[in-house]
């Protein structure tokens, strides 16, 4: 128990001690002492997430506790805030009201309140009065302040926009979540019975779609599934040849739409392989043959560790230092490279290593091609190659 807070007095007088927190198995059947009774015989009350509530209980004495009296209501649950009113109904009776707590989450409690009449204090209680404890059983609903009667979704395509209708009662703050979306906000003014989303669809498989209260607790839930019947792929044309990129947006789904965003939008025209290091990696996708960098998207979320693994032919994103720093710049693993993961044998650090999102499909021999290229420090940058290695194109194909 946390707290106690209980009157010493002469006589019958009831007070309520508060206690811990959390839920409870359903209450067992209580006979108590007939000198002492309750009406109503459990505490029943439903009560609104977030918000106290008052119940009273009215307890009545038929034989006199003679001496000092030591009362408390002992929570052990932590389901009453610790606050009491006491009102004389009788010589023998009073009126107690408590306060259900408000902190709860969602969910129903069963469990049992304690009444110890005590010559000294409750917390120990080593001079009970005959017949203590009293067991007061009680049984709470908490109950979401919103409530939830439908939610439709008009779509569920990869990459395209969805759009997302929640239907219900006291909605003005209520939230969505899917894991799926990418920029998920809310369209137009909603109001309390509909509110209305819209995001992204960048992931494929299954996921669920969760309404969340205002404290964070499920409202509704609701499963989604994202087919994609093959997995996207783009060609880079080189002056070297071709290579085929199968992208893999189930791993790595905020990295996969980035790319394709770039994709798209014709940015990897004209761009080159500006780094090249024969046992390492082929990197591009920033400058052209002039070594001019081009503006870019805004940087992504680090999608590492994601179960890819950074191994020859896979292709992952360049950044700087700052886990969440990508913009459009990738590179190709031409070997092994598992020390550019973010686990190792031991443990998995989220703010390391780098994100593969796909591998090449074809091409490898033009990988190997590049390579070889004979490379020079061109002012503050090395390993630029002799020749430029130009990205004619980057075209999705599939």
């Amino acid at each position: 128990m946390k707290k106690l807070i209980c009157l010493s007095m002469l006589g019958m007088l009831l007070t309520a001690c508060g206690g811990g927190g959390g839920s409870a198995p359903a209450s067992p059947v209580v006979v108590n002492d007939p000198g002492l009774s309750f009406s109503p015989e459990s505490l029943n009350v439903a009560v609104i997430e977030g918000q106290n509530k008052s119940a009273v209980i009215r307890a009545s004495a038929n034989k006199v506790f003679s001496g000092t009296v030591n009362v408390g209501i002992i929570d052990t649950k932590g389901v009453t805030t610790g606050a009491v009113n006491m009102t004389a109904v009788s010589s023998s009776a009073y009126d107690v009201t408590l306060q259900v707590s408000g902190k709860l989450p969602i969910g129903v409690y069963d469990g049992v309140l304690e009444v110890r009449l005590c010559q000294d204090n409750p917390t120990v209680c080593s001079q009970p009065h005959p017949g203590s404890p009293w067991k007061l059983p009680y049984h709470i609903e908490v109950k979401a302040l919103a409530s939830i009667s439908k939610v439709s979704i008009d779509q569920l395509v990869y990459r395209k926009v969805s759009k997302i209708t929640v239907t219900g009662e006291n909605l003005g703050s209520a939230s969505v979540k899917m894991p799926f979306c990418l920029s998920l906000i809310e369209a137009g003014n909603g109001s309390s019975t509909q509110r209305n989303f819209s995001c992204k669809i960048i992931g494929v498989g299954s996921s669920e779609l969760t309404v969340l209260s205002d404290k964070g607790s499920k409202l509704y839930s609701m499963p989604t599934v994202v087919n994609l019947a093959n997995p996207p792929q783009v060609t880079m044309k080189t002056n070297l040849g071709d290579m085929v990129v199968e992208l893999n947006p189930a791993k790595a789904p905020i990295t996969v739409d980035n790319f394709l965003s770039y994709t798209e939008n014709g940015f990897y025209t004209n761009k080159i392989f500006h780094r090249v290091i024969s046992n390492f990696v082929i990197q591009g996708g920033g400058y052209d043959a002039d070594l001019k960098q081009a503006a870019t998207l805004a940087p992504i979320k680090l999608e590492s560790p994601n179960d890819l693994s950074n191994l020859r032919g896979t292709i992952a994103m360049a950044r700087t230092s700052v886990p969440d720093s990508a913009t459009s710049q990738f590179f190709i693993n031409v070997v092994d490279n598992p020390a550019l993961d973010s686990c190792s044998q031991f443990s998995c650090v989220t703010t390391q290593g780098y994100a593969v999102f796909g591998k090449l499909v074809s091409g490898l021999d033009i990988m190997d091609k590049i390579r070889q290229v004979p490379t020079r420090q061109v002012q503050d940058m090395n390993d630029v190659p002799v020749n430029p290695v130009i990205i004619y194109s980057a075209i999705q194909t599939q």
